[in-house]
Order: C-alpha cells, then structure tokens, then sequence
C-alpha cells in the first residue's frame, strides 16, 4: 500500500530520522510527526514494513508493506 501527497517532500535528513527503527520510540516529535510515529508503531505491531520517502517528482510517500 502507498500513499503520497502532492506537496514539496521532506530534506533527506527528516526521511533519514523517520525510516530509523528507533523514531517510533522517541519521545520529542518536534511540531509535526505525531501521525507518523502512530503509523509506525501500528505497522511494527502488526510486522509490516513501513518506508517514508519522497516521490518521483513532488511530494511526501509512505510505503507500507503488509504480509
């Protein structure tokens, strides 16, 4: 399942942080990313993968691999 917008993406480094094993247990969030913290914690409880990046030509995807 993939689902993207079609806004201006995010910097590399802010993909980087988001595909970390670990940012579905950070604490700090900053303004935005509480959703995104949420989907990765429900795609680990259910052991799908899940990948941020941006799209080909504009904006922000999120990729879910469900088994």
């Amino acid at each position: 399942m993939e689902i993207g917008d079609g806004g201006s993406g995010v910097p590399a480094e802010i993909l980087q942080r988001l595909n970390q094993n670990a940012y579905a247990k950070t604490k700090n969030v900053g303004k935005h990313g509480l959703g995104l913290k949420i989907v990765k914690k429900v795609a680990a409880f259910h052991r799908w993968k899940v990948r941020f990046t941006n799209g080909e030509n504009t904006g922000f995807v999120c990729r879910m691999e469900i088994k």
